[in-house]
């Protein structure tokens, strides 16, 4: 059974991936094919960053930093900066589009996860 620490670790090592992965992904062309599922690529951005916003809270509540920040607060502008930084690498990458609704996008999933996250957690 893994400890404490080791989920903790496991936590910020994938929160640190998965963001590096994000700004890496937009700075090449996109390789995603033109989809007939309209707003698929929001319906996206509301899931991984829902999930990033999910594993942010995660590791800010289990560190001593939750002690004076709200964890919830600190997952959102997160999320807001990340957002931010891969719609500003794809609007100079070619062949990339940038736009405020895929941010808004990233927001409202984050803000959905975090929801979900408060409940299961019970925590205030």
């Amino acid at each position: 059974m893994p400890t404490d620490q080791t989920k903790q670790r496991t936590a910020w090592t994938l929160l640190i991936l998965i963001s590096l992965a994000l700004l890496i992904e937009a700075s090449f062309p996109s390789t995603v094919p033109d989809s007939n599922i309209p707003y698929l690529d929001k319906a996206l951005h509301f899931l991984v960053y829902g999930l990033l916003a999910w594993l942010n809270a995660y590791v800010v509540i289990k560190s001593e930093f939750s002690k004076n920040y709200n964890p919830y607060i600190i997952s959102i502008v997160y999320i807001l900066l990340i957002g931010i930084a891969t719609e500003t690498i794809q609007s100079i990458t070619p062949e990339r589009d940038a736009g405020i609704a895929d941010i808004l996008a990233d927001l409202l999933g984050a803000g959905f996860f975090l929801y979900i996250f408060k409940q299961q957690f019970k925590l205030n």
